[in-house]
């Protein structure tokens, strides 16, 4: 088990992560599902389990933060799906794209939504 960050800072009121190693993936995947069902309880105090994602899986999701502010302001209640997905609400109609490329298509046969999303995308490979 490890504390991150090591040391706490005083100003801050959240806790540290907590991250566990697991020696079985079938407990792990377990513990993962049980989180899901119900919440978990210590002392009073909701523990909040989630899956430890991998740096280019959080680099693609980094990828559509733009995207995801931008939506959320002009009304689309977006979501970023496991693992990297963002998904959109127009019109009732669930959208869901896994490539940037996918929603900028998306976009261009939409010209009134086009236009509000007057923005450069960054690449996730980071260049």
């Amino acid at each position: 088990i490890y504390r991150f960050p090591l040391e706490r800072h005083p100003q801050r009121k959240t806790p540290r992560n907590i991250v566990a190693k697991f020696q079985s993936s079938q407990v792990k995947e377990k513990i993962l599902q049980a989180a899901r069902k119900k919440q978990f309880k210590y002392c009073g105090n909701t523990i909040r389990i989630t899956r430890d994602l991998v740096a280019s899986t959080l680099r693609d999701r980094r990828a559509w933060n733009i995207i995801f502010w931008r939506a959320k302001e002009i009304g689309l209640q977006p979501r970023i799906t496991y693992p990297a997905k963002l998904s959109i609400i127009l019109q009732v109609k669930k959208w869901s794209f896994s490539e940037i490329e996918d929603f900028q298509a998306f976009l261009m046969k939409r010209p009134e939504l086009n236009r509000k999303f007057d923005f450069q995308v960054q690449d996730s490979s980071g260049t």
